[in-house]
């Protein structure tokens, strides 16, 4: 990966934490307004993280971000499913050893392009 892209990555995902709310300012629970199919399985891809080691907050933030702009469900899933997809590369890329700030803004990169 370029240096480039690299700070891309970062750039848009200091972008993106910036931009998105955290758990605490949407209440007990964001997920509340996605109906019950995308809720499951956003709910699934968060637990798939939590149980393979790789940063949630990520995955977490995509499905709040959709959530914010009133995106439909089932397009939230999709897209958190795709960033939990790039987590999950970045770790077979970077290695059992990366952290989760690594993993964070290799999936960030992958995303980029």
């Amino acid at each position: 990966m370029s240096r480039r892209n690299v700070r891309r990555a970062l750039s848009a995902l200091l972008a993106v934490a910036m931009a998105v709310p955290t758990l605490h300012a949407q209440g007990p629970d964001p997920l509340a307004k996605l109906d019950t199919a995308s809720r499951r399985m956003v709910q699934s891809l968060i637990d798939s993280a939590h149980a393979e080691g790789l940063p949630t907050q990520p995955v977490i933030s995509k499905a709040q971000e959709g959530v914010s702009k009133h995106v439909s469900g089932p397009i939230i899933a999709r897209v958190v499913r795709t960033v939990f997809l790039s987590l999950r590369q970045a770790r077979a890329t970077l290695g059992s050893g990366a952290n989760r700030d690594e993993l964070t803004a290799g999936a960030a990169a992958l995303q980029a392009g």
